[in-house]
């Protein structure tokens, strides 16, 4: 669970958080989750104050603002 007071309190799990942790988590060029991690069309999502994580068949792709 990642904590903000500007957005929240958000959950990530499994390779979004695997990801996200590995880029440094909040002091990343992400900053902090804006929303809960959410399944979409069949892939998790997950976004970001300076960007996106996704899952596309099974990789995770990051994309900047």
């Amino acid at each position: 669970m990642y904590d903000s007071q500007k957005y929240g309190t958000f959950w990530l799990t499994g390779p979004v958080l695997k990801s996200y942790q590995g880029l440094g988590g909040s002091g990343s060029f992400l900053g902090f989750p804006t929303r809960d991690q959410s399944l979409l069309n069949g892939a998790w999502a997950a976004d970001f104050e300076g960007g996106s994580i996704r899952t596309v068949g099974g990789a995770v792709k990051i994309y900047r603002k």
